[in-house]
């Protein structure tokens, strides 16, 4: 009786062992990432193979069209705001960092910064393309015209970064680019 017990005892340590393993070794399925790339337009479809029908003459218009005219300031596009600016710079960035995309990222940090230590083009691309799962951006948005909050996340080894940085931007010729980054991890 003892052996049978023991054999149980046995037989159940290692199926939950077995079990365990697998549920912390498993992968996790991968997250959408923030930006997906378009998806290319649908072939155009031949027309049918019938003879098409003759169409009636187009008679000449009885009064001359109007010249054109320069649209209403109303009818232009808004120029953005600063924190709009530095919203959609922080974007950006983040999006090139999301497809380890060093270069793409480092052309939006200011000129002073860039291509230095983890500005550095190939350190960023070499960092976010070893990820166990890729950046995903969760919110962007302006605390002031020049700081930017960004919410992500990614794993580079087991424990997962929820991260949390402030972003500050400055203006170089009419161009909103990152001056610095203070993030969590």
């Amino acid at each position: 009786m003892f052996w049978l017990r023991l054999g149980l005892l046995v037989l159940g340590m290692t199926i939950g062992f077995m079990g365990w393993y697998v549920y912390v070794t498993r992968k996790a399925a991968a997250p959408v990432p923030a930006v997906t790339a378009a998806m290319p337009a649908p072939a155009p479809v031949p027309a049918p193979m019938s003879p098409a029908p003759r169409a009636a003459p187009i008679p000449a218009p009885a009064e001359p069209m109007p010249a054109p005219t320069a649209p209403a300031a109303s009818d232009l596009p808004a120029a953005l705001s600063p924190a709009d600016a530095s919203v959609e710079a922080v974007a950006k960035f983040y999006r090139a960092l999301s497809l380890a995309d060093g270069e793409a990222a480092a052309a939006i940090v200011v000129p002073a910064k860039r291509g230095i230590g983890p500005f550095h083009e190939a350190n960023m691309s070499r960092f976010y393309r070893s990820l166990r799962e890729p950046l995903v951006v969760r919110s962007i948005r302006a605390i002031d015209e020049n700081r930017v909050e960004a919410r992500y996340r990614y794993r580079a080894t087991k424990t997962p970064c929820e991260g949390l940085a402030i972003v500050e931007t400055q203006s170089v010729r009419q161009q909103t680019l990152i001056r610095s980054i203070r993030a969590n991890c």
